[in-house]
């Protein structure tokens, strides 16, 4: 039996391009979960602009 090299070289590529996105559908969600939680959870006295000022957010 031997091994189709191209179809092997292409599935990984597609596979590695796959996880890249993933990964940055993951960050971006999770990202955006904890913006979500600061806008919740701030309290109208400048607390969301703080937070987000020491996340690097602005």
């Amino acid at each position: 039996m031997e091994l189709d090299v191209k179809w092997a070289d292409k599935t990984i590529q597609r596979n590695q391009a796959d996880r890249v996105e993933l990964d940055v559908k993951q960050k971006t969600y999770s990202t955006n979960m904890i913006n979500e939680s600061i806008r919740m959870s701030a309290d109208g006295s400048g607390l969301r602009e703080e937070v987000l000022i020491s996340l690097g957010g602005w």
